[in-house]
């Protein structure tokens, strides 16, 4: 989605309001390490991690903040970060057993908000809305919840999956349409509200699970959407109708296995972390070129990738072990150690400021 920039001289006002208005129990959460070390350091080296140099050094950014109590959220598998777009320093972690977190200051501390159902188990998806103060979907594998009040309280029942196969992935809203909501599931299925999350209707089936959404920046009407196995497939009016991109992924080996996309502040240029490697595009999806790794084509996989929304040449992404980065759009690259030996799961980075990056990463799936 696109970021929001505030010129109004109200605006810093509305941002205190709304972190006023955000109350937090102060409570550990189960299973995590107290302190910053846990037991191990090989226990210690999951949660998110915080660049402030484009990566050339990373500091562990998981101290949970509860009230006299200082926790740690080293231990924790983080599967999805979303950056508040009103605010850049709020942030919303996606944890597959410890639920929600929320930061209100660039990841510097953590907290839970006070809902049971927010506190543990997995959470898949968080999407903040582009337009709407304090309004946040949270998706969980079977149901998705809404809350209008800065998390004080949640709509628990506005989708409930009762199928045993399906399960929510993804949630995106319109930028342009901020009641248009977008839902898609491991099963295949997109899922479409008109009016918030109140009424849905299936709009279209794939023959891979739903990957990620992506909503151009330059016209809401056109949804890109990627799948584990079945590659592309593009609507340029809002869900009619639909074109698999296919036979333009046939030169890439495994890029119909597509993980994540990012797109600049215009989606003049769309870059995918699939299988094969990374593929970039320059006409929103309908055609691809690959962009040339330090390592060969389907060697390593790529989840966990940003790019800079204003300047396209340059990107950064996580393998295991190794962030790489470029400035020049992948003619060169330079690596940097991660600190961590876990799974690099996703990437973000401050729109404002490209520097600045947040890393989550995850426990390999027993």
């Amino acid at each position: 989605m696109p970021f929001l920039r505030y010129n109004d001289p109200n605006s810093s006002q509305l941002m205190k309001h709304m972190k006023l208005a955000v109350p937090f129990i102060a409570l550990a959460l189960m299973g995590l390490g107290c302190g910053s070390g846990g037991s191990g350091s090989k226990a210690a080296d999951g949660g998110i991690w915080k660049t402030t140099d484009a990566g050339v050094k990373f500091a562990s950014a998981n101290v949970l903040s509860g009230g006299k109590s200082i926790g740690s959220l080293a231990t924790a598998s983080v599967m999805n970060i979303e950056m508040d777009p009103h605010d850049s320093q709020i942030l919303y972690a996606s944890t597959r057993e410890h639920g929600l977190l929320v930061s209100e200051d660039g990841a510097s501390t953590w907290q839970q908000p006070r809902q049971a159902a927010l506190r543990t188990g997995s959470v898949v998806d968080v999407e903040a809305d582009p337009k709407e103060l304090c309004t946040v979907y949270i998706a969980t594998p079977k149901r998705l919840m809404k809350s209008d009040t800065c998390l004080r309280t949640l709509y628990e029942q506005v989708y409930v999956e009762n199928r045993p196969t399906a399960s929510i992935t993804d949630v995106e809203v319109d930028w342009y349409n901020a009641s248009a909501v977008w839902l898609g599931m491991g099963n295949g299925d997109i899922f479409k509200s008109e009016d918030a999350g109140k009424t849905w209707r299936k709009i279209i089936t794939l023959k891979g699970a739903v990957t990620q959404m992506m909503v151009s920046n330059a016209d809401s009407r056109q949804v890109l959407v990627g799948t584990d196995k079945d590659g592309l497939w593009k609507t340029v009016d809002a869900g009619v109708s639909w074109v698999q991109i296919e036979k333009e992924l046939k030169d890439f080996r495994n890029g119909n296995k597509v993980w994540s996309l990012v797109q600049d502040k215009t989606s003049a240029t769309v870059v995918a972390a699939t299988q094969y490697g990374l593929l970039r595009s320059q006409d929103f999806g309908s055609t691809w070129e690959g962009i040339a790794l330090l390592t060969a084509p389907g060697q390593i996989t790529i989840k966990a990738l940003a790019m800079d929304p204003e300047n396209v040449s340059s990107i950064a992404f996580a393998s295991l072990g190794t962030l790489y980065s470029t400035t020049d759009g992948g003619v060169t690259w330079k690596t940097v150690k991660l600190p961590t030996a876990r799974i690099p799961e996703v990437l973000i980075a401050d729109p404002l400021r490209w520097e600045t990056m947040y890393l989550g990463v995850s426990a390999p799936l027993k």
